[in-house]
């Protein structure tokens, strides 16, 4: 895509967070509403949204179906956002809408993400898709995605995160994911903590069917490797599902069955079946593109990288180092955004920590390797019962990190940020013939 053009969408960032639906409202009135034409799937969360719309979208496509997929934020390059049975948006097309919504977002102050979002609404209606799978971008009540009427809402696993927008409680936080549940279209709620089902069942004042995944399933995991979890997971509907995924943990169960949940519930679509939904788990990598969940780049010594950048996201990541690597110290490549909880987030990694590498990141809401070194060393003067404690070393630049990170032939794991990995991902696939798929080569940090 042209660089210039997208520069100048990427500037809208610096105004910041508005959330409210008033502009992008107005922003797809002066365009014929194309969200109105489009079947949807609408998808809110703090963890495994990602996931469950990808398995979702996956889904749909073995089945038969010409699927979008609406995702943020990307890892290496801005069409990944944007897809349609996995391949993402031309660059002569996200050039053409670019450039149309700059022009007609200019007097109503449209943000970065409303115009992404419409961007997206006018390709999926254009090209004629039977349905598409959307997320949010941050929370869901005020969301700018929030102006479809989707066939079904699916809420994933809540926690905290972006407090400073969404709330500082779970009550809070739930109120304003939850607030993409619509009246009259039934909602999947994944596994969370009993509070957040308290908060949704008192919101739903619409008497919306809501269907709760904990109480809908049954799952076990038969084998876990660093690749491919085979599980077996039952539903309502007396179905025994026989999966093997490539999304691997005890948390990826979870997001497995709230995908299969909804899928079920999806019986105006005929064309989805338990093969369908086995076959669409199974290839959710390859027909998506999803990429950054737990994935070994390396087996030996292993190379571990995960998009993690929560507290929650992270402490499933190192349950599931400690079940497939038991009593392994990592050299832990880490850096994350400073409206993070960076702080507890490395106190998560500590007991797996042989050293920490803290590159600086070229994208300026990254910390510093400064501050990651003296959060460190805050968390040492509190740490009780252990002899030993990770030492780190600051890094330029994120090559510099890996470089010196492979020459000690240690395990590695990469962690805290998606934009971390999109810094490495041309590295990795070079180095490790990581098969991520480059699209083409627009790469600009936002």
């Amino acid at each position: 895509m042209d660089r210039i053009l997208l520069e100048k969408l990427y500037s809208l960032r610096r105004f910041g967070i508005k959330p409210g639906l008033e502009r992008i409202s107005a922003l797809l009135k002066k365009v014929g509403n194309p969200h109105e034409k489009l079947r949807a799937i609408h998808i809110a969360g703090t963890n495994g949204k990602g996931s469950v719309s990808s398995l979702l979208a996956s889904i749909l496509q073995e089945s038969g179906y010409r699927t979008g997929l609406y995702t943020s934020p990307h890892i290496y390059s801005f069409n990944e956002r944007i897809k349609i049975n996995g391949k993402p948006i031309p660059d002569s097309d996200l050039e053409h809408l670019v450039a149309k919504y700059l022009d007609i977002g200019k007097d109503i102050e449209a943000t970065f993400f409303e115009i992404t979002t419409a961007v997206a609404f006018e390709y999926f209606a254009n090209q004629g898709i039977d349905i598409w799978v959307l997320e949010t971008g941050l929370g869901g009540l005020h969301d700018a995605t929030n102006v479809i009427t989707p066939l079904v809402s699916v809420i994933t696993k809540i926690d905290f995160d972006h407090e400073e927008y969404i709330g500082r409680t779970i009550e809070e936080i739930t109120t304003q994911k939850a607030g993409i549940i619509k009246p009259n279209r039934p909602a999947v709620i994944a596994k969370n903590p009993k509070l957040v089902y308290d908060t949704i069942l008192k919101l739903n004042r619409f008497r919306t069917d809501i269907f709760f995944v904990n109480k809908l399933t049954s799952s076990q995991i038969i084998d876990i490797s660093p690749r491919i979890m085979k599980a077996t997971i039952s539903t309502f509907e007396n179905s025994e599902y026989y999966i093997e995924s490539p999304l691997i943990g005890k948390h990826q169960i979870d997001n497995i069955s709230t995908a299969i949940v909804t899928s079920e519930i999806l019986k105006s679509f005929t064309k989805i079946t338990k093969e369908t939904i086995i076959e669409g788990i199974k290839k959710v990598r390859t027909n998506t593109g999803l990429f950054g969940r737990f994935e070994a780049i390396r087996d030996n010594p292993p190379i571990i990288i995960d998009g993690a950048h929560n507290p929650d996201a992270v402490d499933s990541t190192v349950e599931l180092l400690g079940e497939i690597y038991p009593n392994t110290k990592w050299i832990i490549i880490f850096n994350a955004m400073k409206d993070k909880n960076y702080k507890k987030m490395l106190s998560i990694l500590v007991p797996i920590a042989d050293t920490f590498f803290f590159p600086n990141l070229q994208y300026e809401r990254a910390n510093s390797n400064v501050e990651l070194v003296n959060t460190l060393k805050e968390l040492e003067t509190t740490n009780e019962g252990s002899k030993f404690f990770p030492t780190s070393i600051k890094f330029d630049t994120t090559l510099e990190a890996l470089n010196y990170a492979d020459s000690l032939e240690k395990p590695i794991l990469i962690i805290g940020s998606f934009y971390l990995l999109g810094e490495l991902i041309p590295i990795l696939k070079e180095k490790y013939l990581y098969n991520f798929p480059l699209q083409n080569d627009n790469h600009i940090l936002i």
